[in-house]
């Protein structure tokens, strides 16, 4: 019994819709946007095409729509039809094809080019473009931590105020590939090492590990920050005296020169010494070259300095320097 009463209303609407689709197709869609102004750059100008079209077009758009009002069941059969929109959206609804929109008709245009944002205030313009909910602002930029350049990073986490950081200078010393062996297989890693310092006596390193070479800089110049020394330096140029030191296999020579004399040594200890804001001095590493531990000699030999005030307190001495003495007075 359903299936008698059901059927004839079935076949009703199948011979309609399939009349009403064939006569809608065979409309050129690019005759509906009569609105599209002919000033945007790198668009293509649609084909003129004559009135009778447009008329036919739009009788044929509201005979559809109010076929859709009364068959509420085809309305589902049309989404997954070729009169949907075929974007790069992908899209699951049908929208009104006699109104122009430049998101849905032109996505591969940039819309937000000057010429066409002109083009959208112009009053024969008629359409507004509307996003849906949930798609988010395409243009909107990235906020992420890992997107963010080093200057702004290095801002928001570490305490120290924007005006010192502009005043530091992040060196690195060292980048590598690291692998570990497991019984998983093998885990590759970047290794990075680096140095801050302000060239006015503080200066410190980091060390960092993370999957990419980014990542490890990024780690390496905060803890850097935080392991920051103070180094004397003798006229703000040049170290005390010699200074001898051993770290592991690297054995280390620095010694203090005259003014305009340079920095004759290696580039580990060059950067170094550039970031304390040492000018005139001559160093030789004997042993191992590794450029790590070449670097951590290097922040031990400026910790072992001995200083003439020290000298003369172990001695039970009063020490005064009688340059300095003279040229203060």
């Amino acid at each position: 019994m359903l299936r008698q009463f059901f059927e004839p209303a079935k076949t009703a609407a199948r011979t309609c819709f399939s009349s009403l689709k064939k006569r809608f197709i065979t409309v050129n869609r690019l005759s509906f946007h009569s609105s599209i102004p002919a000033n945007i750059s790198n668009q293509q100008t649609p084909r003129k095409t004559p009135e009778t079209d447009t008329k036919n077009a739009d009788s044929n758009i509201d005979e559809l729509e109010s076929f859709l009002l009364t068959n509420p069941l085809v309305k589902q059969h049309i989404q997954n039809a070729k009169l949907a929109r075929n974007t790069k959206l992908h899209l699951s609804y049908v929208s009104k094809l006699n109104n122009y929109d430049e998101l849905h008709d032109y996505p591969h245009l940039n819309t937000s080019s000057p010429a066409v944002q002109n083009a959208l205030k112009n009053p024969k313009f008629t359409h507004q473009a509307r996003l849906p909910p949930d798609i988010e602002d395409m243009d909107k930029p990235p906020t992420t931590m890992e997107r963010l350049g080093f200057a702004e990073y290095m801002r928001r986490t570490s305490v120290v105020p924007e005006e010192v950081l502009r005043k530091l200078v992040f060196v690195p010393l060292v980048s590598r590939r690291v692998v570990n062996q497991t019984r998983k297989g093998k885990i590759v890693s970047m290794y990075s090492m680096a140095a801050v310092g302000d060239r006015n006596g503080l200066v410190g390193y980091g060390e960092g590990k993370g999957a990419t070479t980014a990542i490890a800089y990024k780690k390496a110049s905060m803890k850097a920050l935080r392991n920051m020394i103070f180094v004397p330096r003798y006229q703000d140029r040049t170290v005390y005296g010699v200074i001898r030191t051993k770290f592991h296999a690297v054995h280390l020579t620095m010694r203090s020169r005259p003014p305009g004399f340079g920095l004759r040594c290696s580039a580990v200890v060059h950067e170094i010494c550039n970031c304390a804001g040492i000018s005139d001095i001559s160093a030789k590493v004997i042993g191992s070259r590794n450029r790590m531990n070449v670097a951590k000699a290097v922040f031990e030999a400026l910790q072992q300095q001995r200083l003439p005030e020290h000298i003369a307190i172990e001695r039970g001495q009063r020490f005064i320097d009688v340059q300095q003495q003279y040229y203060r007075a």
